[in-house]
């Protein structure tokens, strides 16, 4: 059987005039493809799909992601269910790395200001287009408040007091118009060479994730390793 290739959007060459445009106000373009959405296939099958990549039932073995949603304004109703898996990188502020300690916003804000998608293709929904997932916890609020840092408890168990995660795919179910997208992020610069690379290996991650999402692959529910906890 012959395997059809996926129609991938937008295409190389087009990524490539845009690399070399002098105008061009960004470092990354997102490159996408639509799959038809099974009857079975809803964000949290895909979600339970998509999270291990051969882990098994082992909780432990999974990598870090996460499954987000965002409602529409003033109503309870799901607009985007977003899924990320598999981060290209983990910021972990306030724990053991002498490195990351403070207030995580500034952390954050170096990371993120490296990273802009370019103006003509820009995601929806726009969370994707710079951002980070993760959390900030109640300690950090005295980095925001003085008047809170004379509370200051020390941290014995060296946990982290914020956890960040940063993506360069996703899938994407907009639930308005019944689609599902896999997106991939496509760094570009003004040479040709690096970004036909990056291309090909954001085609790759697409292909992977759509791999995973077929229908003949089944959902894994992770087991807790230790059933007495």
């Amino acid at each position: 059987m012959t395997h059809q290739a996926r129609l991938v959007t937008p295409s190389l060459e087009e990524v490539l005039r845009s690399s070399t445009n002098p105008h061009r106000d960004g470092n990354v373009i997102p490159i996408a493809t639509a799959i038809e959405r099974a009857q079975d296939l809803d964000p949290v099958t895909a979600f339970l799909k998509l999270r291990n990549n051969g882990a098994g039932h082992s909780l432990q073995a999974a990598a870090p992601s996460f499954l987000f949603e965002l409602s529409e304004r003033s109503t309870t109703k799901t607009e985007y269910s977003v899924i990320g898996v598999e981060p290209w990188k983990v910021m972990e502020i306030g724990g053991r790395d002498p490195a990351l300690q403070g207030d995580p916003l500034l952390h954050l804000e170096s990371e993120i200001n490296s990273i802009k998608v370019v103006s003509q293709y820009k995601l929806e929904p726009k969370i994707l287009n710079g951002g980070a997932f993760g959390y900030i916890s109640y300690d950090c609020v005295r980095y925001f408040e003085p008047k809170v840092d004379q509370y200051e408890q020390a941290n014995v168990l060296g946990l982290p007091e914020s956890v960040f995660m940063f993506f360069n795919s996703f899938v994407i179910f907009d639930q308005k118009r019944g689609t599902i997208k896999v997106v991939a992020l496509c760094p570009v610069s003004d040479h040709e060479e690096d970004t036909r690379k990056n291309y090909a290996l954001a085609k790759e991650r697409i292909e992977s994730l759509c791999n995973r999402l077929d229908s003949r692959h089944p959902a894994t529910q992770f087991e807790d390793e230790d059933p007495a906890r």
